[in-house]
């Protein structure tokens, strides 16, 4: 699914002590796509808003702006700083938090906790009669994704049906 599928360059503050090997398989999934990550390390909330000023400031049209939702490096006030910076340069920014969303926040992408729930489920049942194939990791699939219509049209996104109808939560236009 490609929500967003002009972006050129994607900004991002992170705890190194809690997200660097998601930056290291972000970094090589992008570059892969042709699209730049500019990671800043913070190690608390006063250096992540030092690293959001360096990240808005940097960011160009075309790009997005990703926010972990991690107390270490976002709380409510600097997320209203930096939705509010991102909606003036009109930059997409996206998280697994729906709540950024309501704040204005493009998409997010979350954990569908029933769906996991079947998963382990049926993979328990499995393993029961001897069934479960332990073939190696098994990735997340159950995740559901939260939309900002308003956020959409403010940018220019225009959504196509089929990606419209993965979409579980659609804030709409105000």
């Amino acid at each position: 699914m490609d929500i967003y599928p002009g972006v050129s360059g994607i900004h991002v503050v992170y705890n190194p002590a809690r997200q660097a090997g998601l930056i290291d398989e972000a970094r090589e999934f992008l570059k892969d796509k042709g699209i730049a990550l500019n990671a800043v390390e913070a190690g608390n909330l006063r250096e992540a808003a030092l690293g959001y000023r360096e990240v808005i400031s940097a960011a160009e049209d075309g790009d997005a702006v990703w926010l972990f939702s991690d107390a270490s490096v976002i709380d409510g006030s600097l997320l209203g700083l930096i939705l509010d910076a991102a909606w003036k340069k009109r930059l997409a920014v996206f998280s697994s938090n729906p709540l950024f969303v309501r704040r204005g926040a493009l998409f997010a992408i979350y954990p569908d906790n029933i769906g996991i729930g079947y998963r382990l489920g049926t993979m328990a049942m499995q393993i029961a009669v001897g069934k479960f194939d332990e073939g190696g990791i098994q990735y997340l699939k159950d995740v559901k994704i939260a939309f900002n219509e308003r956020t959409s049209n403010h940018i220019g996104i225009k959504l196509s049906p089929d990606v419209e109808q993965d979409i579980e939560m659609m804030l709409p236009e105000l």
